[in-house]
Parts: structure tokens; sequence; C-alpha cells
């Protein structure tokens, strides 16, 4: 009895202490932190470079902690190159090569944690490559009298290039510059031009290419069209407003771009009552917004920057409008500001003629127990303006009343001063 007792105890003993090490070794797998990458220095071989051209070569780094530094810790890069730091996880190699060489050097890298790398490079800095142009044979065209400019394009060799006119001739009015290569210039004289130009390295090596330029003459000016015909209104017509006028397109096959019409109150046309512009298949439009009166119009046809003379003038009588005014606005007398107990006066402006019944405007006051105003006012008939009355009770303290003027959809404000 006593040995079972003790048998059992000790299971739950074992049991237990598996228990625990299976909770320790979760707890371990839990709080664990991911493991870092190792900062290292990517294996990856640099081009081989030549002597006299620009060269750009990567060395990057994997694994880093923030930006990395990049320096040279044993060995020399070969002469004429440097290295810079270029990206947080890359340092560039750059410049031009002076001399054929094989240069074996290391390079360190460090993060900003600390971690440092390095890894050992070799670089092959190969003999110049031969000297070759690159530009065309045909260089782009020019037009007399307007300024060139092209460049001359050559590879391989020594940078800098030396470039010089050995034969034939350049277009009358360009100049070939030496270095960086270059034509510029205003051309005079049309035609093709045919020269031969050598390009020459810093590291002695030369090559020569042909090549040709055309001068082309300016385009003509545009032709001018005819003035065009007016079709309606006939001259002497009485109008209303809005109205269409219309005319016809020049006889002849001289292209249009635009037409331009204008409205006048003098024949002379020293000032423009409406003008407007129309694209070249339109050859109508409306006019509108002019009070009643007597005008001229006239079009004229327009040929990219050339216009046409005008059209004969026609005039023409407004009698009325269809159109309704429209509220443009409302001012108080000066200085805007009256002492209470005082009456001043408002004035109300709509855009056109009022008809034979007069336009009523409504009107509120903002403050009433200041300023009162009357419900409306009337513009007479064939007039623009209409003015009222503001009445004021005497105030303690000063108050800045708002007047709103109504017609239709359209409201105005002012704003009044009432002081003690």
């Amino acid at each position: 009895m006593v040995v079972s007792r003790l048998s059992r105890v000790s299971r739950v003993k074992r049991s237990r202490a598996v228990l625990s090490a299976l909770l320790a070794a979760l707890a371990l797998l839990t709080i664990a932190p991911p493991a870092q990458a190792a900062f290292v220095i990517d294996d990856r071989a640099l081009p081989p470079a030549f002597v006299g051209s620009d060269y750009g070569g990567f060395v990057t780094v994997s694994g880093n902690t923030g930006s990395a530094r990049f320096s040279i810790s044993a060995g020399r890069l070969p002469d004429g190159l440097r290295l810079t730091d270029f990206a947080p996880s890359s340092g560039l190699i750059s410049g031009r090569p002076t001399r054929v060489q094989t240069a074996t050097f290391t390079v360190l890298a460090r993060d900003q944690a600390g971690n440092r790398a390095t890894r050992t490079f070799t670089l092959t800095v190969n003999a110049a490559r031969p000297l070759v142009i690159t530009s065309p044979s045909t260089l782009p065209s020019g037009t007399i009298g307007q300024s060139y400019a092209v460049g001359v394009f050559a590879d391989g060799g020594t940078t800098p290039y030396t470039w010089t006119q050995i034969s034939g001739a350049l277009p009358p009015g360009l100049a070939l510059q030496a270095s960086p290569g270059r034509l510029t210039g205003t051309p005079t004289t049309a035609g093709t031009f045919t020269f031969t130009l050598r390009v020459a390295d810093s590291g002695g090596q030369s090559t020569t290419g042909t090549f040709s330029i055309t001068i082309n003459a300016p385009a003509p000016p545009p032709t001018a069209p005819g003035a065009p015909s007016l079709v309606a209104p006939a001259d002497g017509a009485s109008v209303v407003t809005p109205f269409e006028i219309s005319w016809g397109r020049p006889p002849g096959d001289t292209p249009i771009s635009a037409y331009n019409w204008q409205v006048s109150t003098r024949s002379d046309f020293a000032t423009t009552a409406a003008v407007g512009s129309t694209g070249p298949d339109v050859t109508r439009a409306t006019v509108s917004g002019i009070p009643n009166g007597t005008y001229f119009w006239r079009v004229e046809a327009i040929n990219g920057t050339v216009a046409s003379p005008w059209s004969t003038t026609r005039s023409f009588t407004v009698t009325g409008t269809t159109s309704s005014p429209a509220l443009t606005g409302i001012s108080l007398a000066p200085p805007g500001e009256v002492k209470g107990g005082v009456s001043t006066t408002a004035t109300v402006t709509i855009s056109l003629p009022a008809p034979a019944a007069g336009t009523t405007v409504t009107l509120t006051s903002g403050e009433p127990a200041v300023a009162q105003v009357p419900p409306s006012v009337t513009v007479p008939a064939g007039q623009t303006s209409a003015t009222f009355t503001i009445t004021t009770q005497p105030v303690t303290n000063s108050h800045t009343v708002v007047i709103t003027a109504t017609l239709g959809s359209e409201q105005r404000f002012a704003f009044l001063s009432v002081v003690p």
C-alpha cells in the first residue's frame, strides 16, 4: 500500500517536471526575436574600365541597419577613380581612369548600428577604346532667320574631345564650337551644305566624319482672306435683344481660321459695345446685353496671323429686349455711415433698361429695429437704377446693418454703419 502511494507521487512529480520543461521551451519560442540577417558586402564583380572614359561601378551591402558608409581599408583604387556613399545600401566607384592597370583593394562598410563588413575587389582598367563619331551624318535641318543649335558627339578615346572643321562649308550664319562639339547660329542662306569635321581626344586619337545640313527658306506668310459679306440684320433694321448677326464666307479658297465681329455706337468703331469671335465654320453670333439705341456692326476673317479687311459696315437700332434685367448692385449714399435717427438713401442697379411695367427689386434690413427699408423699390421703365430711403432709429451703440436687395435668384448686399 505504501509502495503504491510512493509510485503515484513519483509519477506526479515526473509529470510536473515534464510540463514545466514544455512551458519553458514554449516561452523561449514565443519571445525569441527573429534572427538578424548578416551584414555583408555583396559578392558582385565590378565591370572593367577604360582609360579616358567615365566609369561607374556599384558596391552594395545587405543586412545593414540604417545607412551604410563606405571606404577603402586596404589597397588602392585605380588612378582617377574614387569611392563615395551613393545610397543607404550602396557606394559608387566613379571617375575617369588615367592609365592601364589592374588594382586590388578592400572595401570597408559600416552601418549605423556599428556593424562592419569587408570585401576585396579587383578592377581592371583597359586601354582606351577606339575613338568613334556617334552623330548621324545628316544633321537636323534649319530655317533661314531661325536660331540653330545641334551638338556633335563621339565615344571612346580619352575625353575631353576637340572638334575642328577640315573641309567643306558650314551653312552661312553657323559656327562650330570646339569643345564640346556644337554647331550654333542663325542661318542666312538656303541650301544643303556638306562639310567634314575632325574630332581629337586628349590621348592622341582622332577620327573624321562628313556631315550635311539642309537650310530651308522660311515659309511664306499666310494670305489675307477677302472681306466677309454681311447677311443679317439688314442695314437700318430694328431689333430687340438678344438677336443674331450672320455673314457669308469670303470668296476664294484662302483658309479661314476664325472670324471676329464688333458692335459699336460709333461708325468709326473707336469704342465697342459688344465683340466676339467664332470658329472657321461658324458664320453667325448672338448679341445681347446692349441697351436701346443705334449701333454699327462689322466682321473680319482671320487666316493664321493675317486678317482680312473689315466688311462693309451696317447699322441697326435696338428698340427693346426680350431678356429680363439682372440685379447688378446696391450702393449706399456716401459715406455709408449715418447717425441713428437720421435718414439716408441707397440705390439699386440692373443690367438692362427696365421694361414698360418697370422692374421691382425686393428689399430687407438685417436689423429692422435699427434701420428700416421699404419692402421693395421699382426701377422705372427704360431706366437701369432706382433710389430708396433708409430710416434709422437713435442708438446707444454702433451697429452694422446688412441691407439686402433681391431680384429673382440674384441678391446683392450693402453694409450700413449706424452710430450713436
